[in-house]
């Protein structure tokens, strides 16, 4: 999702809502800060409320009680294996690194968290640069920008979901194997987050021995016009990367490049994928969340919907601030809700931790990444029929992408064939 930090927003002002707490022993007060987006409609408006109730939940299932009518209004007798927890909510306006450090000052500085969750949209590793310069706070990343991890790692950062480029493992491959594809035009949003959700499956493809052709669209009002008038006809397979087109965009992309081309053989994508859209039918798309029914994430979302009932989560970015706070909680169960050797400790704990996200199993890596699973459906009528699952993706694609190695961006990564592909690529025998 993640599916879920690549999403385009607009911003306004931040504002904060603070409660008491703090760390230490197990009858002193856990303090988690909560960074959201600053979103269009004023403070605490539907997608805030979506971020806050995500990361209320674990809290309620552990025997809290809301204290309003709305996630924003907070929590009451909330606490761990009898260590009271506190949140402390802050937002900042997406993707503004001045925006974030001032929330992150005031939640560390002043408000003395243990530990810091979000926010959900970086232009630039703000939080993994002050996370350096703060070691006994615990930060949870809920961006999906590979850097932070990946070129900026620190023994108090971790991330519970996969990054935006692991959100494709597994597409590329099945486009090279299965469809006998072997050039390929991607097209993705012409920012960061477009560059960063491209970058896997470009990965992947190269490292099979492909060839692709990068396309990127402009942004904001207008976009969706702009690239569907750009892909050009002579592209014979194209990569739709996740989270840039709007469905209406998409619908026209389908009626226009679709009249000459079967889209179940030339056209893979990320997980915006549209069951209604029957132009769609027969076309494979990947998401880090399962498709199927009867899963660990449906059993989340109707949790969710009962615990929440006014709040409608259409971005998914609620489930990115449980897979945040509920790891915490759990490392904060391992030690017995006690923390008094220093906040280091419940930093070990969350780094041994094996976590079963409602998106399936997570471990991290030695950077404190996610490794976790991705899962390719075929879209069908008002449903995507999920048929393998791409398990142990880790951000490196099998060491394509270094700590040295340059960032996603417009000309990069490179295009080279390796050696030996990701896992998932490598034949089994």
């Amino acid at each position: 999702m993640r599916p879920r930090s690549i999403m385009r927003l607009s911003a306004l002002s931040a504002v904060l809502l603070s409660v008491a707490g703090c760390g230490g022993s197990a009858g002193d007060p856990m303090r988690i800060g909560i960074i959201t987006d600053c979103a269009a409609g004023g403070p605490f408006a539907q997608s805030q409320q979506a971020e806050i109730a995500g990361a209320e939940l674990p809290l309620l299932q552990r025997g809290a009680r809301m204290a309003g009518s709305t996630p924003s209004k907070g929590l009451e007798g909330a606490s761990v294996d009898g260590r009271p927890v506190k949140l402390e909510i802050a937002c900042a306006e997406p993707l503004n690194p001045k925006a974030a450090l001032a929330q992150l000052r005031w939640l560390v500085e002043s408000r003395h968290v243990a530990a810091v969750v979000g926010p959900a949209h970086e232009a630039d590793p703000i939080v993994a640069r002050y996370a350096r310069r703060h070691p006994e706070t615990s930060f949870m990343l809920a961006s999906g920008d590979q850097s932070s991890t990946l070129r900026f790692a620190t023994p108090n950062m971790f991330r519970f979901e996969m990054d935006s480029p692991q959100l494709s493992a597994g597409l590329a491959g099945y486009a090279y194997h299965r469809l006998g594809w072997r050039n390929v035009t991607t097209v993705g949003e012409d920012d960061p987050p477009g560059w960063d959700a491209a970058a896997g499956f470009d990965a992947e493809f190269c490292a099979l021995g492909g060839h692709v052709q990068p396309l990127w669209a402009p942004g904001g009002a207008g976009g969706d016009k702009r690239w569907v008038q750009d892909v050009s006809s002579a592209a014979k397979r194209v990569f739709l990367a996740p989270g840039f087109y709007l469905s209406d965009g998409l619908d026209r992309f389908a009626r226009r490049w679709g009249r000459g081309h079967d889209l179940s053989r030339r056209l893979v994508m990320g997980w915006d994928a549209d069951p209604s859209n029957p132009r769609l039918h027969g076309v494979v798309a990947v998401s880090s969340w399962p498709w199927t029914k009867r899963s660990a994430l449906r059993r989340y979302e109707r949790r969710f919907a009962k615990a929440f009932p006014k709040v409608t989560d259409l971005e998914g970015i609620g489930v990115t601030y449980y897979d945040a706070v509920e790891p915490l909680l759990e490392a904060l169960q391992h030690l017995q809700g006690n923390t008094s050797d220093g906040e280091r400790t419940l930093q070990r704990a969350l780094a041994r931790l094996h976590y079963a996200s409602p998106e399936g199993p997570i471990r991290l890596d030695e950077r404190g990444q996610a490794i976790g699973r991705t899962y390719l459906g075929r879209i069908g009528k008002g449903t995507v029929h999920q048929f393998r699952v791409i398990p142990n993706v880790d951000e490196t694609f099998g060491g394509y992408f270094r700590p040295h190695s340059v960032p996603p961006g417009p000309h990069s990564p490179a295009c080279v064939k390796l050696r030996r592909p990701p896992p998932w690529d490598r034949p089994t025998r």
